[in-house]
């Protein structure tokens, strides 16, 4: 109701400004035809601010999703603490691994093991394209004789490379582990492209 009075007020303050009190009919018409189509271009560019800033909003809604992991099987647990990409667009997600079993369980990881999914509708996968670190070692495409001592986290590292730099989060990863004989999941997994505040994203 406040913006309609004050649109009002602006409308008349116009006409006022347009038009002079003196002025005959002619005028009068030529000035109103002068107001509607300036009128009708404020309005035009209003509503593509409010679209673009709709736009953005539904973006930071989907980019703030609410993250999580799951599990296909019993016995392991992912946790994520970061996910960042460098200067090359190549993204580094650090993670762990908890097996919550009684027993030690060995496996091993390539590419192949992982499907990711970004926000802009690009897949990710393969050897060489996904790249794998234990702990802070080098990066390599296959990681060999990983080991889970039972009831610890053991820590890892994915490079997942050439992702599209307009991606703002992963809507779904998939990492496949041969030791346990299933599938762990994240969802919604911001990507962090600020190298010079890297902040700990943990999803429990």
């Amino acid at each position: 109701m406040k913006r309609t009075a004050n649109f009002a007020i602006l409308v008349l303050t116009a006409i006022s400004i347009l038009i002079p009190l003196n002025a005959g009919a002619d005028d009068i018409l030529k000035g109103i035809g002068k107001f509607a189509n300036k009128a009708g271009e404020v309005l035009t560019e209003i509503k593509k601010a409010g679209l673009t800033e709709r736009r953005e909003k539904e973006k930071e809604t989907e980019r703030n999703g609410k993250l999580r992991t799951t599990s296909d099987v019993e016995g392991v647990k992912l946790k994520i603490k970061s996910c960042t990409a460098d200067e090359d667009d190549n993204v580094i997600i650090e993670y762990t691994l908890r097996n919550t079993t009684d027993r030690d369980i060995k496996g091993y990881c390539d590419g192949d093991h992982v499907n990711a999914i970004d926000d802009e509708g690009n897949i990710y996968s393969g050897v060489g394209n996904v790249l794998f670190s234990q702990g802070k070692g080098e990066f390599v495409k296959f990681l060999y004789d990983s080991k889970y001592p039972a009831g610890l986290p053991v820590k890892f590292r994915i490079k997942i490379k050439n992702v599209e730099p307009e991606a703002c989060k992963f809507e779904r990863i998939d990492l496949y582990l041969n030791g346990f004989g299933g599938k762990v999941h994240a969802y919604n997994l911001p990507i962090n492209r600020d190298t010079e505040e890297e902040e700990e994203v943990e999803i429990d």
